[in-house]
Formats: structure tokens, sequence, C-alpha cells
């Protein structure tokens, strides 16, 4: 939650995509943490669907900047984030979801530190971002 807020504090240039990033990335992240009640699939599809938006606000962001490498593998993570939601919903492969949503688990987590310590690197002066 905190890397919602310290991004769209620092980096986040668009206003719409600021409050989006911020306040969508607080309200995903704590459905994240209910996943784990009985109300699983709700928050499941409540996590995603605040999660998508706030990845999308991300990769807008990050699209305006010099990084390119940020910009790829956020489409990626979009598109790793569809699969996940098309085998859980869908429910075709649903025997490689566990394998899916790992592996997207991972490279989730890995652009958002990636993007974290990009952030800090500059000490403060995201311009660069």
């Amino acid at each position: 939650m905190v890397f919602f807020i310290q991004f769209g504090f620092k980096v986040a240039k668009n206003r719409f995509w600021k409050i989006i990033i911020q306040l969508f990335g607080i309200v995903s992240m704590v459905c994240a943490i209910l996943i784990f009640t009985k109300y699983h699939d709700l928050m499941t599809i409540l996590s995603s669907f605040f999660g998508f938006l706030v990845v999308t606000g991300i990769i807008m962001e990050v699209y305006i900047s010099t990084m390119g490498k940020f910009k790829i593998s956020g489409v990626f993570c979009i598109l790793l984030l569809g699969l996940n939601n098309f085998i859980y919903y869908g429910q075709q492969f649903i025997e490689y979801l566990p394998l899916v949503q790992k592996i997207t688990f991972a490279f989730v987590l890995v652009w958002i530190i990636s993007l974290n310590y990009a952030m800090y690197e500059k000490r403060g002066d995201c311009s660069m971002l």
C-alpha cells in the first residue's frame, strides 16, 4: 500500500492516474489481504479489478517517462493478470491456474519492487522516471 501512495506522490504527473494509483492501490491490497477469508471469491474479483486499474495507471505514467523496460514489463504484467482471469473465470486450462498464479505473482512483485528501487534510486527526484 505504501508503494502505491508514494508512487502517486513522487512519480505520477496526471492527477487522474495519481488518484487511481493511490486510492485503488490501497483498496486492491486490502482486498488481497482478505482473500484468505470466507469471502475469497468476492475479494479475488475486487482485488483483480482494482489491481488492473492500478497497474494500468502505473503503465500510463511510466509510458510518458523514459523507462522502456518498465513499459514493456508492465504490459506483460497486464497480460499475465488477464490470463489469470481468463483461466479462473472461463474454467479453461484450470489445471494450469496454480502455476500461472505463481508466475504472475512473482512477475508483478518483481516489477513493483524494481519500480520502487528505481523511484528511490533517484533519491526522491523522479523527474527521470
